[in-house]
């Protein structure tokens, strides 16, 4: 089962929120933006760590603007991901309660609703599992399909229908600021005899539901792998994986790969930490243990890599796992179908592990929910899997890709001359569309010199001519990014412009186009007070003795062509640069006007676009 749909009211840093879900899934925005409570909230009604059928839900997670405006309410749409999912992992009991979404599937609506206040801390938290297309107490519609307005048989309250909804498919989150695998790794022993593994301390308690039990086994083998603090034989170690299941066998694939194999005559020191060759030693003491301290970014990588060995020699993911035959289900057994989510995914990550975690996500056999802020992690992902979350006085907004807003060239396009160079634009607020190199260094600087910062603002440009206008228009729309284009007052300006306001769903005037007067932005800078950069690249003295062979007065463009011969046309911008910030020292006025309003209207869009 997975999450396709989630509505998350009054609630914490969410006024309102509603978001849909796919396979995998990763959550970006900016620090307020509600992607965290978003993960809370879905932890609150499918983790499983509250007594049966409770929710933990307290008066100070309501909003704090929503005072008298009603009550928390999160509901949360679960739908089969493969056929004849439901029939397979869950009881008759919760069968019943299914019923087709908004695209035919079987699923069911988990509804929760907490009505309480500082001033009168009842804890009236409420909640139901519904068929999708019933109508709940306050008249709200659930679905477009399914069960009739009232029919009660398909409205359940019974706390055993909210166990087995968590055992069948629990949210198991991967957290940043603490680790996942709870449990020091075992003091290391040289006692003779010693196998790997022991010396952990303490001893836990019995796993009460199918969650906790794969967790359990997750951090034991993670514990296990983990004290192997001194020499121990290859072979060991593969004794100790296979007792966890063949699949776990992929820890020590990933082991090999993290300390490739050395010669035989390489450093055999204590700092040599590496599997010389099959049959080998592998060493992990001191150093080796640090990379698997918790927290450290071996260690969050291992995480995934146990958890996805585990589902995979459970048969978690296709309901086989060993275990209780459920009474009511003949001829089935028991599973669960977690929903794996993953906070902050790439901290603590080198790029080249940040890439294996990216691969081990995507090799898991679960819908995958992450929260991020690396452009990096978004060129591993598909497009249509990324959601933008935007704070707002009125609520949160989600901005996503439609899977058909772009053709196959739009794709190639942005995946080259955006996903790949510049993923870092998708936590912009407002991209600045400019033609190329030369205007890319340029609104920075003019930017700076009339005392804005691009970055703090969140402004990025991106060069359109290579990529088009008007697949960033699209991007940039469906991600809700606000956007402004700059052009030249020539022929092919003219051809953007019309462009950009084909592509856009929204009113294109002077608040989002700029068009210049003079033919490129060489021309504006030589008509606005930086003649003089050109004519020195160029190799005049002045305007007077800018002459041709014959003696003949050299036009503006043949001055500019001879200094772009020269210098090229970056190397110019840069030289306008240097002058500017000579000149702003004495008045700060020899910003060209027409440049000075593109960046305040950017500055503008962007502090809008922030709101």
């Amino acid at each position: 089962m997975q999450i396709v749909h989630a509505t998350v009211e009054r609630y914490r840093g969410i006024a309102r929120l509603s978001v849909d879900f796919g396979p995998t899934t990763v959550l970006i925005g900016e620090n307020d933006a509600g992607k965290s409570t978003l993960i809370r909230a879905i932890a609150v009604c499918l983790g499983g760590g509250a007594p049966a059928g409770t929710m933990e839900i307290e008066p100070r997670d309501r909003h704090g603007e929503a005072a008298g405006a009603g009550p928390i309410r999160i509901r949360l749409h679960l739908s089969a991901s493969e056929p004849r999912e439901w029939e397979r992992l869950a009881t008759k009991a919760l069968r019943d309660l299914t019923g087709p979404d908004r695209d035919g599937r079987p699923g069911v609506v988990l509804d929760v609703t907490a009505d309480m206040t500082e001033t009168d801390p009842t804890r009236r938290v409420r909640w139901a599992i519904r068929r999708p297309g019933v109508v709940d107490e306050s008249g709200d519609h659930q679905g477009k399909a399914g069960g009739k307005t009232g029919d009660r048989r398909a409205v359940g309250t019974d706390p055993a229908l909210l166990t087995e909804l968590r055992r069948v498919c629990p949210a198991i989150v991967i957290p940043v600021d603490r680790p996942f695998l709870r449990g020091e790794p075992p003091a290391p022993t040289d006692e003779p005899g010693a196998r790997p593994g022991d010396g952990h301390a303490g001893m836990r308690p019995a796993p009460a539901t199918a969650q906790d039990a794969l967790l359990e086994r997750a951090r034991a083998l993670y514990r296990r792998v983990a004290g192997m603090t001194r020499p121990v034989r290859e072979e060991d170690l593969v004794r100790v994986l296979a007792s966890s299941g063949a699949g776990a066998m992929a820890v020590l694939g990933w082991l090999r790969h993290a300390h490739p194999t050395a010669d035989a005559d390489a450093d055999t020191s204590a700092s040599a930490r590496r599997i010389d060759r099959p049959g080998g030693a592998l060493t992990l003491t001191e150093e080796g243990a640090k990379a698997w301290r918790p927290g450290s970014g071996l260690a969050r990588l291992a995480a995934l890599l146990v958890l996805g060995a585990l589902l995979e020699i459970e048969g978690h993911a296709n309901g086989e796992a060993p275990g209780r035959r459920a009474p009511d289900h003949p001829g089935g057994r028991d599973g669960i179908r977690p929903i794996v989510i993953v906070e902050d995914a790439e901290a603590h990550l080198h790029p080249r592990l940040l890439a294996a975690a990216a691969s081990i996500l995507a090799e898991l056999p679960v819908q995958k929910i992450l929260t991020s802020n690396s452009g990096e992690l978004l060129t591993f992902l598909p497009l249509e899997s990324v959601r933008r979350l935007v704070r707002t006085r009125e609520g949160t907004r989600v901005h996503a890709v439609h899977p058909d807003a772009l053709s196959v060239d739009d794709r190639r396009r942005i995946g080259y001359h955006v996903r790949v160079g510049r993923a870092g634009a998708f936590f912009a607020r407002c991209w600045l569309l400019v033609e190329g190199e030369t205007e890319f260094w340029l609104l920075g600087e003019i930017a700076a010199a009339i005392g804005f910062d691009f970055a703090l603002e969140g402004i990025r440009c991106l060069e359109y001519a290579q990529a088009g206008v008007e697949p960033l228009v699209r991007l940039a729309e469906a991600m809700g990014i606000e956007w402004h284009l700059l052009t030249d007052g020539d022929r092919m300006g003219g051809e953007y412009q019309d462009a950009a306001r084909d592509a856009s769903r929204r009113a294109v005037g002077r608040t989002r186009v700029t068009r210049l007067e003079e033919p490129d932005i060489e021309y504006c800078l030589f008509e606005h007070g930086y003649a003089d950069v050109y004519l020195q690249a160029a190799g005049f003295a002045d305007i007077a003795s800018a002459q041709g062979r014959r003696g003949q007065p050299l036009s503006t463009r043949a001055i500019i062509d001879r200094a772009i011969r020269s210098r090229s046309k970056p190397a110019l911008a840069l030289d306008a640069i240097d002058a500017m910030r000579r000149r702003s020292r004495v008045d700060g006025t020899h910003v060209p006007a027409i440049l000075r309003r593109v960046v305040e209207q950017v500055v503008e869009q962007a502090r809008e676009g922030g709101a």
